[in-house]
């Protein structure tokens, strides 16, 4: 059987770590996720349907944007907001 060819370019691949990104960022910035709430890997895992890898890198690239604090073995949250008046 012969395979079909694509007639339409599909567009370039998302990495899951990069999409959980957008959404964790978005639900901070809208407020979703509020300044000083605690992020629960499990519940992240069970709200956004991915593992828990994809999860972990996001936050780790939401914390060099000093969106997030992490303390090791202790908390992860979400940073205190500096741009509200």
């Amino acid at each position: 059987m012969p395979i079909p060819t694509a007639t339409t370019e599909a567009g370039p691949r998302r990495l899951l770590r990069d999409v959980v990104f957008e959404k964790m960022l978005a639900a901070i910035v809208d407020g979703t996720l509020e300044p000083g709430e605690r992020l629960n890997d499990d519940q992240l895992v069970k709200w956004l349907g991915v593992s828990r890898t994809p999860v972990r890198e996001a936050i780790a690239q939401l914390h060099t944007y000093g969106l997030v604090e992490i303390e090791a073995n202790r908390f992860t949250r979400v940073s205190a907001r500096d741009d509200v008046v």
